[in-house]
């Protein structure tokens, strides 16, 4: 039977090399990973701006602000709808447990009057204060919500779609319907 040696020296010495130089070609090993970018709207009624303060490359947190001097709400309600192939709601705040953030109200005792749900892309949300009291606007956000890129989504920009707004104002027991824009999401 032959001595096969030196063969097998050699196909180990090609396998090593190939680990050695990380298998040819790729980016060494890091992942690509798709970043979200948001241009808020431009107009100065109600709207979902971008929130600096919470944002990261792959984290888009989104709050509701009014126009200005708006101070005396006692809720919201409102549903916004995005691509749910290239984004999904997640919690606000890394490791929180809501994906839907109170930023204004007096949710007093007992069983709050917060509630949210998803389906398809679309949050849906409600969060009333109890009571007759004022809400006030201390940092200029009524809730605040979040997306994150959805995994395998491509490039893509899209305006968030189905965004609906109602208020409850500090007197009376009926939901307003209130104009709200919306801005540009772009996975990059």
């Amino acid at each position: 039977m032959p001595f096969r040696f030196p063969g097998a020296i050699l196909a180990a010495g090609a396998i090593l090399l190939s680990l050695a130089c990380g298998g040819g070609g790729g980016t060494g090993g890091q992942v690509q990973t798709a970043t979200l970018a948001y241009v808020n709207p431009a107009g100065t009624g109600w709207r979902w701006v971008k929130d600096e303060a919470l944002s990261t490359p792959d984290r888009l947190v989104l709050a509701l602000v009014p126009p200005e001097g708006v101070t005396g709400l006692r809720g919201v309600a409102f549903s916004l709808a995005s691509d749910p192939a290239a984004t999904r709601w997640v919690e606000v705040r890394a490791g929180g447990r809501s994906l839907v953030e109170n930023g204004t109200f007096n949710l007093g005792g007992g069983v709050p009057l917060f509630r949210y749900g998803q389906d398809q892309g679309v949050l849906r949300a409600g969060i009333f204060q109890k009571g007759r009291g004022d809400a006030t606007i201390p940092d200029g956000a009524a809730v605040r919500v979040a997306l994150a890129v959805q995994a395998g989504a491509g490039p893509g920009t899209w305006t968030l779609d189905r965004a609906s707004l109602k208020v409850l104002p500090p007197t009376g027991a009926r939901l307003v319907e209130t104009p709200v824009e919306a801005g540009r999401i772009t996975v990059q």
